[in-house]
C-alpha cells in the first residue's frame, strides 16, 4: 500500500452558502502535508540522492511538483467527492486486478488504479493508454499500439511504454514517494502543462494547487475552463486516507448532503447524473430537484429495499455509489 505520509484530519462537510456554483468544496480539511519528502536541497546523503531523477527533464518535473505536493490540500467539489468515493469502491472491488498489473509493470497498484480512473473512470473495457475502447484500433494518442482485448495486457503495455520514466523516477511496485508518483502521472499525461509553467489538473485537480485552465485538445489551452475530473494525486491521497480510516470513517454520512424536491444545487446535479447513469432518470442533469428526480429516487429506493420517501439521504447515496462501482467493474 502506498503511504503518502499525511497529516490526517477526519473528513467533514464544509459547505458554505457563499460558494460559487459548481465550485463548492465539501472536503477541504484534509491536509496533504508530507512530513519527510526529500527536497533537492536536502539530498546530500547518498540514499536520498539515489531517489532523485537522473535526467534533466525528470529533475525539472520533480522539482516543480515538490512544493505542490508538500503544500496541497483537498479542495473538491461535491461532484468530485462522489467520484472519489466511487473510485474507492472500484479499488475495493478490483484491487487484485490492479495488483496483477502493478506487479507485472513494476508500478504501485494504487497508481495503476488512479491512472485508470483518470483515463476512463475505471472502465475495464478501455485502454489504459488513453481510454479508447478495447478490441479496436486506438483513435486518440497514442494510436500506434497493438489491438488488445484484455485490459490487463493493454495496461501492462501502456505502462511499459513509460519504462524509461519509471526508471528515471526510481519507481517500482513499492514506491511511496508522492513527488515521484505525481511527476510520473504528469509525464504519463504529457508535459504540456509543465512546459507552459502551469499546474497539471491531471495530477492536482481536487486540491488547492489547481484552480482553472485546461488543454481542451492537443495544443489548445483555455484558461477559464475547469477540469472537473479528480487528479491522480487526489485519488491516491483519498485511497491512503481511507486505508487509515477503515471502518471508523463513514464519508457517506459525514459528507453527503440530504437532498429533496425543491433543492437546486450542484449536489442535485451529481445525484441526477448518477441516477441517469444507472437508468433511473432520463434526460440531462440540470441541478433542479423536481418531480421527475423525486420519482427516480423513489424507484431506486424501492429497488434497493430502502424507505421510499423520495429524499436522497445517506442510505440512498450509499446505494447509488455502490451500484456505480459495480457498473464500473462490469
Amino acid at each position: 500500500m502506498v503511504t503518502l505520509l499525511i497529516l490526517l484530519v477526519t473528513p467533514a462537510q464544509a459547505v458554505s452558502d457563499e460558494c460559487g456554483e459548481g465550485l463548492c468544496p465539501v472536503v477541504e480539511d484534509l491536509n496533504l502535508v508530507l512530513a519527510s519528502t526529500p527536497s533537492t536541497a536536502e539530498a546530500g546523503e547518498a540514499e536520498e540522492e539515489e531517489l532523485l531523477p537522473a535526467s534533466r527533464t525528470g529533475q525539472k518535473v520533480y522539482d516543480a511538483n515538490l512544493e505542490r505536493v508538500q503544500e496541497a490540500q483537498y479542495k473538491v467539489t461535491d461532484v468530485q467527492y462522489w467520484s472519489l468515493y466511487s473510485f474507492y469502491q472500484n479499488w475495493l472491488e478490483n484491487q487484485a486486478r490492479y495488483e496483477e498489473v502493478g506487479k507485472a509493470a513494476q508500478v504501485p497498484p494504487e497508481l495503476v488504479a488512479a491512472l485508470h480512473w483518470r483515463e476512463s473512470h475505471g472502465d475495464f473495457d478501455t485502454y489504459l493508454h488513453q481510454g479508447d475502447p478495447l478490441g479496436q484500433p486506438a483513435v486518440n494518442h497514442p494510436t500506434d499500439i497493438p489491438v488488445f482485448s484484455l485490459w490487463e495486457e493493454a495496461a501492462v503495455h501502456a505502462l511499459g511504454l513509460q519504462q524509461h520514466w519509471l526508471e528515471d523516477l526510481n519507481i517500482d511496485s513499492t514506491t511511496a514517494d508522492p513527488v515521484a508518483l505525481a511527476s510520473f502521472a504528469e509525464i504519463y499525461n504529457g508535459l504540456g502543462y509543465h512546459n507552459s509553467g502551469l499546474t497539471s489538473p491531471y495530477v492536482f485537480s481536487g486540491t488547492d494547487r489547481y484552480t482553472t485552465g485546461k488543454f481542451v485538445s492537443d495544443g489548445r489551452y483555455k484558461r477559464n475552463v475547469q477540469d472537473e475530473q479528480v487528479g491522480v494525486m487526489t485519488l491516491l491521497q483519498y485511497l491512503s486516507d481511507m486505508a487509515v480510516l477503515g471502518e471508523t470513517g463513514d464519508p457517506i454520512s459525514e459528507a453527503t448532503p440530504i437532498l429533496q424536491k425543491g433543492d437546486q444545487t450542484n449536489g442535485v446535479e451529481a445525484l441526477q447524473q448518477l441516477l441517469i447513469d444507472q437508468g433511473y432518470l432520463s434526460g440531462s442533469a440540470d441541478g433542479d430537484f423536481g418531480s421527475r428526480t423525486k420519482r427516480a429516487v423513489k424507484d431506486l429506493q424501492e429497488t434497493e429495499g430502502l424507505e421510499v420517501d423520495g429524499i436522497a439521504g445517506p442510505q440512498t447515496w450509499e446505494a447509488l455509489l455502490r451500484d456505480e462501482a459495480v457498473e464500473a467493474e462490469d
